[in-house]
């Protein structure tokens, strides 16, 4: 059920895919709330 699977082709890059949490990571964009950096709260 992988969204960027190549059957899927849903998207090309995971930081592309609207759901992913991809972009929280790569590019520090804060889109959902329950998303936490595990970094930040130690």
């Amino acid at each position: 059920m992988n969204p960027l699977a190549e059957h899927r082709q849903l998207a090309k890059d995971p930081c592309d895919y609207k759901y992913s949490s991809a972009r929280y990571y790569e590019s520090n964009e804060k889109n959902f709330l329950f998303l936490k950096d595990l970094w930040e709260i130690i």
